[in-house]
């Protein structure tokens, strides 16, 4: 298994790390480059090195997911998690690093590398760990954890963590399929508030897999489209991208409210209560028989079991 050690901005590491922002976090490049993020592999780990004068490990996180997206769509679905507690400070920071001024034109387009990450771990400031990168490295290295400067790293998160079961957790989220969850199986917050962990990287992996279009209508527009979970949010497994489809806002609210589905077939089917509670409707039941636009990888394509549990479940008929 591979790991992989990143240089890290200290002011984006201390604003999360002061919030304890754990659940997921955007760890970003000022600028998008490639969208691929090869170096180590879902389910793996990437480490916080802090540098000059640092120049010690400080924590790390589960790599999750990579995408290149306009900033504003990173400040939109990530907020705070993307290190910054403004939209602004957030350009402000990416400028530095771009090297280009803070009002420039068109800043809030600028395609950014977002690295998502989650299950994140910030290490108390007497267990940072001392790890110098040779001159000239920038970005950061990967490791097989049985080479010396891997094992040294890995020995020290166990001994920082005392566990293991980290990874075993994420590669089954990640890598195998996915079944509706018990609502037993949720936790809350104060007030029986449901917490929602993972929102964000959900969002972009499921866009992502469809090629970033609505799977009913094929709209592209980026601050309509939304990622819809088929069997309602109960824990992190249901972020798995089985469990969503990319959907226009209006038709995300008539499928979470029951008017609209998708079926076994992956056809679109409205339901007959929206004409009759609403008098109208007219435009979706135009794509009532549809068939939804699929991820061109298969194994993304939405889960047939969560699809029978949304229409016996939540659809009205």
């Amino acid at each position: 298994m591979k790991i992989f050690v990143a240089n890290t901005d200290i002011r984006w590491y201390r604003f999360l790390s002061d919030r304890d922002q754990t659940s997921e976090v955007n760890f970003w490049r000022p600028r998008g480059g490639t969208a691929s993020f090869r170096a180590i592999s879902p389910g793996e780990l990437l480490f916080f090195r802090l540098g000059k004068p640092v120049n010690k490990i400080a924590g790390f996180g589960l790599y999750w997911h990579h995408s290149v997206i306009p900033l504003h769509m990173a400040w939109d679905t990530f907020g705070e998690a993307n290190g910054a507690a403004t939209r602004q400070e957030l350009v402000a920071l990416i400028a530095k690093h771009r090297g280009e001024p803070v009002g420039a034109a068109g800043s809030l387009t600028w395609q950014i590398g977002c690295t998502i990450l989650v299950d994140v771990h910030y290490y108390p400031e007497h267990a940072w760990l001392e790890f110098r990168f040779p001159p000239g490295l920038v970005q950061g290295k990967s490791l097989d954890v049985d080479s010396a400067d891997g094992a040294y790293i890995w020995d020290h998160m166990n001994r920082v963590l005392e566990t293991e079961g980290i990874i075993a957790e994420a590669h089954q989220i990640l890598h195998g399929g996915f079944q509706p969850i018990r609502e037993t199986e949720a936790s809350y917050s104060e007030g029986r508030r449901k917490e929602r962990e993972g929102q964000g990287a959900f969002r972009i992996m499921v866009l992502d897999a469809y090629g970033r279009r609505c799977c009913v209508t094929g709209e592209r527009t980026l601050p309509v489209l939304q990622a819809a979970h088929i069997q309602p949010y109960v824990s992190p497994v249901s972020n798995h991208v089985q469990n969503g489809i990319p959907l226009r806002e209006d038709i995300h609210t008539l499928f979470d409210e029951g008017y609209v589905a998708v079926d076994e077939k992956y056809t679109f089917v409205v339901s007959k209560r929206l004409r009759e509670e609403f008098e109208n409707g007219r435009e979706y039941y135009k794509l009532q028989g549809r068939e939804i636009l699929l991820p061109e990888q298969s194994r993304l394509a939405p889960s047939k079991d969560a699809i029978r549990w949304h229409l016996a479940n939540i659809f009205v008929g």
